[in-house]
């Protein structure tokens, strides 16, 4: 009944010898063949899995999505289509592997990454590395799911260690010109913008942000030259009352 996901089993070679596989299923619907499964099966002890496909969860890696995203946004330029790349940053995470351990960890991961395939069943997805999620998607309805995958992810895991998702979302039309490492970059920056948010979970990318951030950057890091050279002056409002003056 479901539409995507994982599990883990045991094969026994001719030779006798034991392996264990997780393998990472899809269903999904070809232009040519209707609805067909995509079965990905995959040894763990594989030792390049990460770059290609994430044993953890299930998803593809980091160099998978940038080949797919790259091939797909030059092929698709012409259909004048809007798109996503999105970014998931997920807030308490490293404090959860740090107190419930990393068994939990790998728990919560794959919590989201279940959730995630569910939600973007049309979309391309891959863990980058820790807690970082990357989707490509269709533009229209992108930021519902995101909410959707949030109210999602607090109630069935998030609301019961505190781990927040927290997204970055590019914008873009495709083209022959386009670049995965720039969209996704773009994206985390939008995704750090409210990492420390606690009223946004979700942001679109935009140079006035992007401006916003060096602007706050460039404060913090010039606030002791500032304070040192008397660049900062403090001025106090006076409290008066209007009876006596």
């Amino acid at each position: 009944k479901k539409t995507s996901g994982h599990l883990f089993y045991h094969i026994k070679t001719k030779r006798g010898t034991m392996h264990l596989v997780e393998e990472h299923w899809s269903l999904v619907e070809d232009e040519e063949e209707g609805l067909v499964f995509y079965v990905f099966v995959v040894s763990r002890e594989f030792e390049n899995a990460g770059a290609d496909f994430d044993p953890v969860t299930g998803l593809f890696g980091k160099t998978r999505f940038q080949k797919y995203v790259t091939s797909k946004s030059r092929r698709i330029g012409k259909e004048d289509r809007e798109y996503v790349v999105a970014y998931f940053n997920f807030v308490n995470f490293k404090l959860l592997n740090i107190n419930q351990g990393i068994a939990e960890g790998d728990a919560c991961l794959r919590t989201i990454a279940d959730i995630l395939s569910a939600v973007f069943e049309d979309g391309f997805l891959a863990r980058l590395s820790d807690d970082h999620f990357a989707i490509f998607t269709k533009y229209e309805g992108a930021v519902s799911k995101v909410e959707e995958f949030n109210r999602q992810f607090h109630d069935c895991y998030g609301s019961k260690y505190d781990v927040i998702g927290k997204c970055g979302i590019y914008h873009y039309s495709p083209s022959a010109t386009f670049d995965v490492e720039a969209a996704l970059s773009y994206a985390k920056v939008a995704c750090d913008y409210i990492k420390y948010d606690l009223k946004t979970d979700i942001v679109e990318y935009s140079d006035q942000l992007a401006n916003h951030m060096k602007t706050s950057e460039h404060v913090v890091r010039k606030l002791d030259e500032a304070l040192e050279k008397g660049w900062v002056q403090v001025y106090y409002q006076p409290v008066v009352r209007s009876i006596t003056g």
